[in-house]
């Protein structure tokens, strides 16, 4: 595959390329890897692309960083750091997992993620209190 000029369409498929290509890598290394955010020039000819790194667990568990804050910063937020990975449902059928925390946001520093989806989702600190108390599914 070639091109003369990086688009969105070109970017999606380079990173899906990429990702293939770094699964073995991770593989050898014991480690996750993830494309990050990335970017690209007006005219088309050059492009960033960032890379997550984060060493697995005992248990074989990867914590991103928003993980890792989530379980520094839970106390702020009236949560314990067991919390993480806490399921709920959201009474529209919906499942959401605790799955990391934003510590300076101030308005929405939780962060879900839909299990059918996977999409990720910032919810305010009390609302999910109340989620935990009333609709915990572990």
């Amino acid at each position: 595959m070639t091109t003369t000029t990086i688009d969105r369409a070109f970017m999606k498929t380079a990173r899906a390329r990429i990702d293939e290509a770094l699964a073995t890598v991770a593989d050898d290394l014991g480690i996750e890897i993830k494309t990050g955010s990335g970017s690209y020039d007006r005219e088309g000819r050059f492009a960033k692309l960032a890379l997550d790194l984060a060493v697995k667990g005992g248990d074989g568990v990867t914590l991103d960083r928003s993980a890792i804050d989530f379980q520094r910063y839970a106390s702020r937020w009236g949560m314990e750091p067991g919390d993480l990975g806490a399921r709920m449902d959201d009474q529209q059928g919906e499942v959401l997992r605790i799955v990391g925390g934003r510590p300076r946001a101030s308005k929405y520093p939780i962060v879900l993620e839909t299990e059918s989806t996977g999409e990720r989702l910032c919810f305010a600190a009390p609302m999910v209190r109340a989620m935990l108390g009333r609709y915990r599914i572990d």
